[in-house]
């Protein structure tokens, strides 16, 4: 998302003027083809890997025969140094203008699923991966349940369950760009695993609370823990990290119960909106500031 649909969305308009009406040549995403569809963006042709790159590599040559083509490469967002709030934003309104028919729809099929008043709390699961990503296609092995997982994610959303009314626990795999962005900016609090999954943390709603679990590896990480609180911060979101010991087990109950209480307390104070919290990183042993190195 953060690396291939916000540049391309951002970029659109500049490109679309230059083709002069020829055709817009993108690179298959495999899976995320669908999402890219769902863009509408004019001129876009959706290529195989192979042939995309062919196209690249003989640009020149294409050229010089008489054809005109243009290869053009756009940076992506893929680490917090190169985070633009003001593109993120721009964004954000184009795409819910544009998809504002197909998200409506959305939002009126998962209205059920929040069953009682007060915070909407959305728990973010993870299923086994498509077959996809392990096949000799795939750039970047792995992903879902493979990658990382929370061995007590029932145990959590129960707890969730006896502190907020109106909690649900969703999957996000094969689910339209549409549904995505439904769901994130109906929310007010959204509990996740560090991964590509919250970066629909761009859909989301101003003041709504980001608690991010992040396994013991990627704690004192340089980069890897300001993914998404740098993310956070660029949308008006409050974000809190909790631990994880490793990324496939369990998270500590007593301290994601103290984090469920704090914002429990919160919305108390002033429903549908949230008090902002200063950062924390749970460790097991209490809360502890999350500082930059």
């Amino acid at each position: 998302m953060m690396g291939f649909v916000v540049p391309l969305v951002h970029v659109w308009p500049e490109v679309v003027a230059r083709a002069a009406g020829r055709p817009i040549y993108v690179r298959s995403c495999a899976v995320m083809d669908p999402i890219l569809k769902a863009l509408k963006l004019e001129g876009l042709c959706i290529l195989p890997l192979s042939k995309h790159r062919s196209l690249k590599q003989n640009a020149k040559k294409l050229r010089k025969a008489g054809h005109r083509l243009d290869y053009v490469s756009v940076p992506g967002f893929d680490t917090p140094a190169e985070y633009d709030a003001e593109v993120f934003l721009e964004v954000r309104a184009k795409l819910f203008d544009q998809l504002a028919v197909e998200i409506a729809a959305e939002r009126v099929l998962l209205e059920p699923m929040f069953k009682g008043d007060g915070p909407r709390v959305i728990i973010i699961d993870r299923l086994p991966p498509d077959p996809f990503y392990s096949s000799r296609d795939c750039e970047s092995k792995g992903a879902g349940s493979e990658r990382r997982s929370v061995e007590n994610m029932s145990e959590l959303a129960d707890l969730a369950r006896s502190r907020f009314t109106s909690v649900a626990v969703v999957t996000l795999e094969g689910r339209s760009l549409a549904y995505q962005m439904a769901m994130f900016s109906m929310a007010d609090i959204i509990v996740a695993q560090h991964g590509a999954a919250l970066a629909n943390l761009l859909w989301a709603r101003s003041g709504a609370n980001v608690v991010e679990i992040l396994s013991s590896r990627h704690i004192g990480h340089k980069f890897v823990p300001f993914f998404f609180s740098d993310l956070s911060a660029a949308m008006g979101l409050h974000h809190d990290v909790i631990h994880q010991p490793s990324d496939h087990g369990p998270v500590c109950v007593k301290d994601f119960a103290v984090l469920m209480d704090a914002l429990a307390q919160s919305h108390d104070i002033c429903p549908g909106h949230l008090i902002q919290h200063s950062g924390t990183v749970a460790t097991g042993g209490g809360f502890i500031p999350q500082n930059r190195p």
